[in-house]
């Protein structure tokens, strides 16, 4: 190899290359070079010298293996063009040679080796340069070394460099994308993948990219299609799928991106599965359906028809329905598909006469109230083979679900064919009912019908009555009431308000569900064994719940046994009520008012209520107009409270009136202080 002497003015100047032989070799070079490692670090620099040092330097050869740093490229579509190599001194920065070299100027040595011979000037003995070497190619760096090596001036010098580092497009790529995720293609197809190298977001125009197939077997390597395009071609009669890879260099590493390329044979023919030879009346649709199967070459099922009426399934089965003309005699049937072996059908239409159709005319899918009649009577239409109306032929109709009846079950057909029915009365029940009409020797049709609620009738209890719970807490199951007519349907739509006269109650608002029901959470009150809910709807009677407070702990129950206020220099009894009887001894309950000057209580505050007894009473007076809670204590129970209204106007009417039988009576009204200026209404 004849070195190449440069001077320190020579300029840095590129040969590029066109495409030689020379060329190819290098291209296949690169690619094996790929099936060893990602990046393959460049080989040694190696100098001689004869003549030792003297003034003013002594010029050496060193002889550079580039082998491994024009394998960095690997299989990348890159178009290597050239090589730069830049020898640069530690000791001052003065360039001490360049070489430039075209592809058509490297040789490659008899084990595979590449290398480059520079002729360099050595100031001292050993020196150490600044090295850089540029791969070239379509005016673009696309890889790069820079080190330090040291060159010394005996027979073989051996010196490491760094690996090659990418710089071309894309080196600060951040993604890759391929035009593949999963594809099917028919085999034998081409698909012209194209990948795509991102910087952000921006995609990068010139990076390279480079495909390949995860079987060989099945999918030979794509061909390179300029710096970022693949041809892949699907084998011709081969069911089954390759992973396709593309890959992309980066400044650091690579990245690499997949997709799935399934593939399957082309269809070849069409063969007869099933209903061949079926006979029919004129008119009639075959009892079975004609089923063909798609097969390929390989006699397997094929799973497209393209272009095709049916498409055939998984297993290659396509399938439709035969309806006979008017004519009696031979059908044929062809199923095709393109390019393929077409299968024929045959079958026979009877010559006969008759009805042999029946259908729906009018009345199906009404809606009306429950027990009442549809406002379009059901009728059918009767036909023969040939589509045409058959005259008298008795048709029979007959309710089949709903309970509901008919009138003129068996009429005849006209002259246009149809035969309609008298009446049909829906039974009481909500919900379908359904009606059948025959024609002797023909499959019925069948009508529906809606049977929708009629008024509201009654407000029925459903469940959740009679239950017991402790005091204050909410009963184990909801209070369910329905609205229903007059024949127990249940009403949808329709508002219930709850009340709860002892504790409370959530909803007190609920609309009626599909069914007419609604619900509510009762929570018991805290001051009564017996108490009560009700619910009301609309203008029906209202429902009445029941309930049994139970006190873990005896209390005490308060309670007015006069009014439900004191009037303001007045008294009332005070009601005291336990809920379980006074132990051996008796119990004292002592009464007190959280504000004396409103209620007072009488004295003794305290009531005696004897064993085994549950009540007993005490006075209250009424002092000044206003509120205050009464309150009333004993050991071993729990304290019972009642809030008392003491009034300046109370109201008082008899307890009893006596009216005789067609005669009138006054009603006495009292009230407990003169009535104030202007009265009182």
């Amino acid at each position: 190899m004849t070195p190449l002497a440069l001077r320190d003015t020579l300029a840095c100047s590129v040969i590029m290359i066109g495409t030689t032989d020379w060329r190819c070799d290098l291209i296949q070079l690169l690619r094996r070079a790929i099936r060893l490692a990602l990046l393959i670090s460049v080989a040694s620099v190696t100098t001689t010298c004869s003549d030792s040092l003297f003034p003013g330097g002594q010029a050496v050869q060193a002889s550079l293996d580039v082998n491994g740093l024009l394998g960095a490229a690997q299989n990348l579509p890159i178009p290597i063009d050239s090589v730069v190599i830049e020898l640069r001194r530690v000791s001052d920065s003065t360039l001490a040679t360049r070489v430039g070299i075209d592809a058509d100027s490297i040789d490659v040595a008899a084990d595979g080796t590449v290398a480059i011979d520079v002729e360099v000037t050595l100031l001292t003995d050993p020196e150490e340069f600044y090295l850089y070497i540029a791969v070239f190619g379509n005016d673009e760096v696309w890889f790069e070394v820079r080190d330090r090596v040291t060159i010394a001036a005996a027979d073989v010098t051996t010196a490491e460099f760094e690996e090659p580092l990418y710089v071309g497009p894309g080196a600060d790529a951040t993604e890759l994308t391929i035009s593949l995720s999963d594809t099917t293609v028919t085999g034998g197809d081409s698909l012209l993948i194209t990948g795509t190298v991102y910087e952000g977001q921006t995609a990068v125009d010139g990076a390279p990219v480079w495909f390949e197939s995860s079987d060989l077997g099945l999918v030979p390597e794509p061909t390179q299609v300029g710096l970022n395009q693949a041809w892949v071609v699907a084998p011709a009669a081969v069911n089954g799928s390759v992973v396709i890879t593309g890959t992309a260099l980066t400044r650091e590493s690579s990245l690499s991106t997949s997709g799935t390329l399934a593939f399957f044979p082309r269809p070849d023919r069409v063969v007869i599965a099933s209903g061949d030879g079926q006979n029919m009346n004129p008119g009639q649709t075959a009892a079975e359906p004609l089923v063909a199967r798609v097969l390929d070459a390989a006699g397997d099922p094929f799973t497209r028809v393209d272009p095709a009426t049916v498409t055939s399934d998984i297993d290659g089965y396509a399938q439709t329905t035969l309806t006979a003309g008017s004519s009696p005699g031979a059908i044929q049937v062809t199923a095709s598909g393109d390019g393929l072996t077409s299968a024929t059908f045959t079958a026979s239409v009877s010559d006969i006469t008759g009805p042999a159709n029946v259908a729906i005319s009018a009345g199906d899918g009404q809606t009306v109230t429950v027990n009442t009649d549809v406002p379009v009577a059901p009728a059918v239409l009767v036909t023969d083979g040939a589509g045409n109306p058959v005259e008298d032929v008795e048709v029979v109709f007959a309710v089949e679900s709903g309970d509901g009846s008919v009138t003129g079950a068996s009429p005849t057909t006209d002259a246009t064919g149809v035969a309609t029915l008298g009446a049909w009365t829906l039974g009481t029940a909500a919900g379908t009912n359904t009606l059948s009409a025959t024609v002797s020797g023909l499959s019925p049709v069948a009508f529906t019908a809606t049977g929708s609620p009629d008024a509201p009738d009654a407000l029925v209890i459903v469940s959740g009555n009679g239950q017991t719970a402790d005091a204050g807490t909410v009963l184990p199951q909801p209070l369910v009431v329905a609205v229903q007519d007059q024949y127990a349907n249940g009403i949808p739509d329709v508002t219930v308000d709850w009340v709860a006269l002892n504790g409370s109650v959530d909803p007190t608002t609920a609309q009626t569900d599909a069914s007419g029901q609604a619900q509510t959470v009762w929570t018991l009150g805290a001051n009564s064994q017996s108490q009560t809910a009700s619910a009301t709807a609309a203008s029906l009677q209202g429902a009445v719940f029941s309930a049994t407070a139970v006190f873990q702990t005896p209390s005490i129950l308060l309670d007015l046994t006069a009014a439900d206020r004191i009037p303001v220099g007045g008294s009332a009894d005070l009601q005291i009520t336990l809920t379980a009887p006074a132990p051996v001894g008796g119990t004292v309950v002592l009464v007190t008012s959280d504000n004396p000057s409103v209620v007072a209580v009488q004295s003794p505050p305290d009531v005696l209520i004897a064993e085994g007894q549950t009540t007993g009473q005490i006075g209250l007076d009424g002092v000044n107009p206003g509120t205050t809670t009464i309150r009333a204590t004993a050991a071993g129970f729990n304290d019972g409270t009642l809030v008392v209204e003491a009034s300046s106007l109370v109201l008082s009417l008899p307890t009893t009136l006596n009216v005789p039988f067609g005669g009138t009576a006054s009603i006495p009204v009292q009230i407990s202080t003169p009535a104030t200026a202007g009265g009182e209404v």
